[in-house]
């Protein structure tokens, strides 16, 4: 069966009423997921069939018993780095590999996501000519009759008014809104009025310095590291007039370069609309206008992401160019903070945050906070515990919001504020300083081997300072901590007994005579510990996730992961604590304390 989807049409302005409804837009595949009697087909709007390159969607339907014979959903296919935003050259990439076992892995290490949108048959029943609300419901339905989290499908997320999703795009880097006329029926291969596409518009300011007459493109430029960077070339937008004079001063003012090149000194500076910015790219570039009131030198990379990525509607980004770390500056800080936040998030969620603030940078003067300061926005939400008004970071804007505030540390407890005990157990492989990192490395392949023998997955991380740390997720409001107590003290004496000579438990730092001290005694309630991907303010170190497999190279050092290295590690590898949540559940913890108890009886 092959269906030509139905098709946007590109606005500049959103409509408004309550006969319109609001999606993200993702920078994906469109595709269609089409099934028949537990056979399954996604079909790209061009009719091929992309089954075989993303198997990770097709294999994880299978096992379900999903209780409907036919069923056709329209979907983006897309690789999501948040909820509102899919990185294209993932998917891109995806689609050129051929072998089987290339497209294997990458599917392991970059699985992508379909975000359905719409229900076009069901049962062998039609649904094209009912209208986009009853269809959404027999959608709702669709998901709700099943009732698992089968992770690489979605349901989109719908507004009714436009401005809370343009928020959430704005801090998130996401690509724009798709309006649907909630009254319109699925038109196969229209380009139709009834849906319509925004883009979010990013204006950045650029030096013009190229231009090349064989496809009439410009160069624009930013200074970055006392040199020029070419970030952009564009032709559309110009105006006739605008066009001709930009060619006319750069063939009369400029060097020619070859036959059909011109090169200007840097002088010229105009505002370009972009969608944003990828690999020091923008993306989908048109011409605004020429800026005259910008100096050259201004145009900056930090300028232009304060520009392209900060959400300054919504946020004032104040001293962008305060210095933090070495080569790290507020603005590099906060670029950071908004490409982790889907792997740092997920850790921060409903808990009691503390955080250590940097007002003067990184190693300098430093004070927690606990209490959600009466300035902050109205966005920041807090709970009240134990005479506290803590702060919850559940949200792009609050962690923003914090790392505008110089807040370079996040420690959190072991469970959410609104749970009865520990979500995971944490125990710190603390050495005698970073000279000696390689015994936490030691400590955490011997605990490996234990936690192996219980059947428990664990997962390990740099500190962020001089250790590791072990992470084993537990399946929630299960556990108390005097349980997991038990176990974490089983597991460190067992380290002890194997090597008394490496591995303490003796608190006092003057009396472990240049041993690793196992800390089990932090995981405790109301005890806090680094979040995973969280920086740490006198190094500029971050807290960074490992494969097992990276403990095995003798290189391995907390110093290779700062701001830099982690953006480009999460873009060329997995996050190790991807499958961490879902984890939980596998987690054979009752048996293991049962075993415990039965060894400590019998010595």
């Amino acid at each position: 069966m092959q269906i030509k989807p139905m098709l946007t049409t590109h606005i500049h302005e959103l409509p408004k009423g309550d006969n319109w409804i609001y999606e993200p837009k993702y920078d994906g595949f469109r595709c269609l997921l089409i099934a028949s009697k537990n056979t399954y087909t996604l079909q790209s709007r061009n009719g091929k069939d992309l089954s075989a390159q993303f198997p990770e969607i097709i294999n994880e339907l299978l096992p379900h018993n999903i209780p409907l014979d036919s069923f056709i959903l329209d979907c983006e296919l897309v690789y999501l780095t948040s909820t509102n935003r899919s990185d294209f050259s993932k998917v891109q990439k995806r689609a050129k590999l051929r072998t089987k076992q290339t497209i294997n892995n990458y599917a392991r290490e970059f699985p992508c996501t379909l975000m359905v949108f719409d229900m076009l048959l069901q049962n062998q029943k039609e649904l094209m000519n009912l209208t986009l609300k009853k269809r959404k419901q027999y959608l709702e339905s669709f998901f709700q009759s099943f009732k698992q989290s089968i992770i690489p499908f979605q349901i989109i997320n719908t507004f009714l008014e436009p401005e809370p999703l343009i928020r959430q795009l704005t801090f998130e880097r996401g690509e724009g809104v798709v309006a649907k006329r909630s009254s319109s029926s699925w038109q196969a291969g229209k380009r139709s009025p009834e849906w319509l596409k925004w883009k979010l518009p990013k204006l950045g300011t650029v030096i013009l310095t190229h231009y090349q007459s064989s496809n009439d493109y410009f160069t624009g430029q930013i200074y970055h590291k006392g040199s020029l960077l070419p970030i952009v070339s564009v032709s559309h937008g110009f105006s006739e007039e605008k066009r001709k004079t930009l060619i006319q001063m750069f063939k009369e003012k400029g060097k020619k370069l070859t036959t059909n090149q011109w090169e200007l000194p840097p002088g010229i500076c105009a505002d370009i609309i972009s969608i944003g910015l990828d690999d020091l790219k923008m993306r989908e570039p048109k011409f605004h206008d020429f800026n005259f009131d910008v100096e050259p030198s201004a145009c900056t990379l930090n300028q232009i992401r304060k520009q392209l990525i900060f959400p300054a509607d919504y946020m004032d980004l104040t001293h962008p160019d305060k210095p933090i770390w070495k080569d790290v500056n507020k603005s590099d800080y906060i670029y950071y903070l908004q490409c982790v936040a889907a792997y740092l998030l997920p850790f921060l969620q409903d808990r009691l945050l503390t955080v250590i603030r940097y007002p003067h940078g990184g190693g300098k003067e430093r004070f927690y906070q606990k209490n959600r300061p009466t300035s902050a926005p109205d966005y920041v939400e807090s709970v009240v515990q134990e005479d506290s008004d803590y702060i919850l970071c559940n949200q792009v804007d609050t962690l923003l919001w914090l790392g505008n505030q110089l807040a370079l540390e996040f420690h959190v407890p072991f469970q959410k504020y609104n749970e009865s005990g520990p979500g995971e157990i944490v125990i710190d492989l603390d050495p005698p300083s970073i000279d000696e990192f390689h015994l936490a490395v030691h400590a955490a392949k011997l605990a490996k081997a234990a936690l192996d023998y219980f059947q428990l997955k664990a997962f390990v991380k740099t500190s962020g300072g001089k250790g590791l740390q072990l992470y084993i997720p537990l399946p929630l409001n299960r556990y108390s901590y005097k349980e997991t107590r038990s176990f974490t003290l089983f597991l460190c004496q067992f380290l002890c007994e194997q090597q008394p000579e490496l591995f303490t438990l003796e608190r006092l730092k003057k009396k472990r005579a240049g041993r690793l001290y196992l800390d089990y005694l932090q995981h405790d309630e109301g005890k806090t510990m680094i979040a995973p991907y969280s920086a740490r303010g006198e190094t500029g170190y971050i807290a960074t996730p490992l494969e097992w497999e990276e403990l095995d190279d003798h290189s391995l050092h907390p110093s290779q992961f700062t701001i830099w290295t982690v953006l480009e590690r999460l873009e060329k590898q997995k996050d190790p604590f991807r499958d961490y949540h879902l984890s939980r559940t596998e987690q054979p913890f009752t048996e293991v304390l049962k075993k415990i108890e039965k060894q400590t009886i019998s010595n």
